[in-house]
């Protein structure tokens, strides 16, 4: 059976073509809904709605089964709606929303199971998720990246979305997700397998935490823009005003107010690349704006990242990168919190290099360290480096190791005080 609604344009906004629910009905009366499963195949939905103008393309919909005459007010209560299994193939998905986004959901085959939705509180709970030959696109338009202006009218209260959810396991496989915000960023990352466990988020307070979360051989590619922020402004005649001041950055990261955590993460067998586009490429040297890592392979403990704070344990960690240099192994303890950073049993080894550290540096964030040194203290109660000559040829063009017939270098040293008054207790140099 192939059921559609058609809007006003001959434009089909709604079409399925086969569902089998298994409803009881009893529980209607005490709002609740409870199925044994639902299974929806052929689904296809587009919304649009315009925020300006405040109508969307399903409105002719609301206004064919509204009443003109007031409704009395009546206290409502919560509906509740369980389903034990919920299964959709062969579907897709389309919204757009008028100059902030689209997006477009191509869904192969989506099961979930034991789930229990309170629409009032939009409470979610699900059992298991399990996705698989799904491409999602996501676009965002300038207008999404407004800065929001502050809400200096008492009268008038931020209104906030309360969205929670609690998740046992999901796993998604050979899937595709693209991501592209204009003029900032392009992402697209090719998913053979993914694994998560005992997953909690509340949109509302930014909170996401997760038990165990695994990817597996997948890749991604990120190309990114320096940004321009747009400033919104309470006056509709001056539009918006560009911003492109560098210290963005910094102000984004000291106002994150996400808390994100996972027990344990890893990655195996997977491909990461990036490039700044705003940064020629200086192709065999290796620097923050354009690198390709291949083979990569990283197990983490407790990551935790959050407002003034980010703590990781890293069990271990390889990759290659694409001009060919290899990290064989890294490991240790990296914990921020507000101004003080810490580097506990930090060990990296390459093909020709070596190095065991551990560090700590205060007051990295008060003030920029060239122009106040004396408020940045450093303490390297441990620091040995084996350095390989050949290591050097892949960060810079001129390798001083070499000019000098000089095959390895080893530096050990504790080192303690102000950035403009170290002290060297103990420095060897080979």
């Amino acid at each position: 059976m192939d059921v559609y609604i058609i809007d006003p344009n001959i434009i089909k906004v709604f079409e399925v073509y086969e569902i089998d629910v298994d409803v009881l009905m009893f529980p209607i009366i005490l709002k609740k809904i409870l199925l044994n499963h639902i299974k929806i195949s052929g689904f296809k939905s587009s919304m649009e709605i315009n925020p300006e103008l405040k109508t969307t393309n399903l409105d002719f919909i609301l206004e064919a089964f509204s009443n003109s005459k007031p409704k009395e007010k009546t206290k409502q209560g919560s509906w509740e709606i369980s389903a034990s299994d919920l299964r959709i193939q062969e579907s897709s998905y389309t919204l757009h929303i008028y100059n902030v986004l689209k997006l477009q959901a191509e869904i192969g085959d989506l099961k979930l199971q034991n789930n229990n939705m309170d629409l009032k509180r939009l409470d979610f709970n699900i059992s298991e998720i399990n996705l698989s030959k799904t491409n999602v696109h996501l676009q965002l338009f300038k207008d999404s990246l407004k800065i929001p202006s502050e809400n200096k009218d008492p009268a008038k209260p931020k209104k906030n979305i309360n969205i929670t959810s609690k998740l046992n396991q999901i796993q998604i496989s050979n899937s595709n997700i693209t991501l592209k915000i204009d003029g900032l960023l392009d992402l697209s990352a090719s998913i053979p397998e993914f694994k998560g466990r005992k997953l909690e988020f509340d949109l509302s307070d930014h909170f996401i935490r997760a038990t165990e979360l695994a990817l597996i051989s997948t890749k991604t590619e990120i190309a990114y823009q320096e940004p321009v922020y747009l400033t919104d402004t309470n006056n509709v005649n001056a539009g918006a005003t560009i911003q492109t001041n560098p210290g963005n950055s910094e102000l984004f990261i000291k106002n994150f107010g996400w808390d994100i955590g996972s027990g344990q993460t890893t990655l195996k067998d997977c491909d990461f690349k990036f490039d700044n586009l705003s940064v020629p490429d200086s192709l065999h040297t290796i620097n923050g704006d354009h690198f390709h890592l291949k083979d990569i392979h990283v197990s983490l403990e407790d990551a935790l990242i959050a407002k003034d704070q980010f703590n990781v344990n890293v069990e271990r960690s390889e990759f290659l990168m694409g001009n060919g240099f290899r990290l064989r192994e890294l490991n240790g303890k990296l914990k921020y919190e507000k101004d003080n950073l810490s580097l506990q049993d930090l060990f990296l080894n390459t093909e020709n290099s070596k190095l065991f550290a551990d560090i700590n540096v205060s007051g990295i964030l008060n003030e920029p360290a060239l122009d106040h040194p004396e408020q940045v203290a450093i303490n390297i109660n441990e620091l040995e480096i084996d350095i390989g000559a050949d290591d050097l040829d892949f960060f810079r063009k001129s390798n001083i190791l070499k000019e000098t017939q000089i095959k390895t270098a080893q530096l050990k040293a504790r080192i303690s005080g102000p950035l403009n008054d170290l002290h060297f207790e103990k420095v060897e140099v080979n």
